[in-house]
């Protein structure tokens, strides 16, 4: 079993990799971060959106 790691990791992953960072750039900033962490991050958003259902709703009123 891998490493167990703290929602909060995700989330900082994530945010740098959508502000445009890249791998290294991210390990750079954040040394304690390992290329498994972020990794993990990407498995974890992928997961996260899987199964969601997007609707295009137009309301007029």
């Amino acid at each position: 079993m891998g490493k167990v790691y703290d929602s909060q990791v995700f989330y900082v992953t994530l945010e740098l990799f959508a502000s445009g960072a890249t791998k290294g750039e991210v390990i750079k900033s954040y040394p304690q971060l390992t290329a498994e962490a972020e990794e993990e991050a990407l498995k974890y958003a992928a997961q996260s959106i899987k199964n969601e259902i997007l609707l295009d709703v137009q309301v007029s009123g």
